[in-house]
């Protein structure tokens, strides 16, 4: 029932949940009181983007990777402890599982995430956690390589702390891959000498 709702009204949904986080996005101030209710309003926009990626994961990414752009519109306008950097890591997570499912190219998504966290870094650094996802996540060679030179590049543009971050990172992927060759090769050498 839901998907046929969905695919029924498939043309204006996105432009619906855009104009939703627009929406939400346009504040003048969220006081400390007020932080609970708006980020549960958030919660919401971001679990319809998930239910509407369930039928339409490219259309569901594209609105995720459009929050991702749009929210530090108003990181300096909500008196928050933790609220926000919490919701921008459950984003960067969908936007992950999001890009999995749609069969899209992972790069794309990891640029979009890596820009924001240069962008917000040494700022609020609600983006902060996205090298820590990364790092956290399992990806086959292919991608391992694409990512370390999405991180390689963005290293250039960064500063001291997130140079280090990103580059380390990017290490890690191209050294896992190398790594692996090494030891496939090894192991071929090993059975090759056993027969």
């Amino acid at each position: 029932m839901r998907s046929r709702q969905i695919s029924h009204g498939r043309s204006n949904w996105p432009t619906a949940l855009r104009a939703e986080i627009d929406q939400l996005l346009t504040i003048k101030f969220i006081k400390e009181d007020q932080v609970y209710r708006y980020s549960e309003k958030l919660d919401v926009m971001l679990e319809k983007i998930n239910n509407y990626g369930g039928v339409f994961p490219e259309e569901a990414l594209d609105l995720v990777l459009f929050f991702v752009k749009e929210i530090p519109r108003v990181f300096n306008n909500v008196q928050d402890e933790c609220e926000l950097s919490m919701f921008c890591y459950d984003l960067a997570e969908s936007a992950f599982a999001l890009t999995k499912v749609s069969g899209r190219p992972l790069q794309h998504t990891v640029a979009a995430l890596v820009d924001a966290y240069l962008a917000d870094a040494g700022e609020t650094c609600r983006f902060d956690d996205v090298p820590e996802i990364l790092s956290e996540l399992k990806f086959n060679k292919i991608n391992r390589l694409a990512i370390a030179k999405v991180l390689y590049y963005y290293a250039t543009k960064a500063r001291d702390h997130e140079l280090i971050t990103l580059k380390t990172l990017a290490d890690t992927f191209s050294s896992s891959v190398i790594k692996r060759k090494i030891h496939e090769k090894s192991s071929q050498e090993k059975q090759s000498q056993l027969f």
